[in-house]
């Protein structure tokens, strides 16, 4: 996931401007807390890369419990901002209101879906009021 975010390979020319749209590139991932790039000298015509990142905390739990006017709601969720170290996104919530009952909402989304340039989601929404499902690219 990393690898491919980085904008030089192997044997190219020093460009300092792809090495800040790298580390740019890499900052927008919410599961990353830092990332830099670094060139490290290795003699008068060679550089080594050295890139290092550090992973933030990425399973977020929640807890909302709200009443007023007789009526009361309680949410729980579960999102995992890094599934499996690929940087999808997988979201539980299960929210109960006293006057209505449960309903339960799953969620993926994938940043890179099939390794492309293009964003995929799937949210699926079920209740006694509502059942929906949106798939988006």
């Amino acid at each position: 996931m990393i690898q491919k975010q980085i904008l030089f390979k192997e044997g190219d020319v020093l460009d300092d401007e792809l090495i800040k749209q790298s580390e740019r590139k890499l900052r927008r991932f919410s599961f990353l807390n830092e990332a830099k790039i670094k060139v490290v000298p290795v003699d008068d015509q060679s550089v080594d890369v050295e890139v290092r990142t550090r992973d933030a905390w990425t399973l977020v739990p929640g807890l909302g419990i709200n009443g007023g006017g007789g009526l009361a709601t309680g949410t729980v969720r579960l999102e995992e901002l890094n599934l499996l170290g690929y940087g999808k996104k997988l979201l539980a919530e299960g929210i109960y209101e006293s006057d209505v009952g449960w309903t339960g909402k799953f969620g993926y989304r994938d940043p890179q879906l099939f390794n492309s340039r293009w964003v995929g989601s799937v949210t699926y929404t079920t209740g006694p009021l509502v059942e929906s499902l949106f798939v988006g690219a």
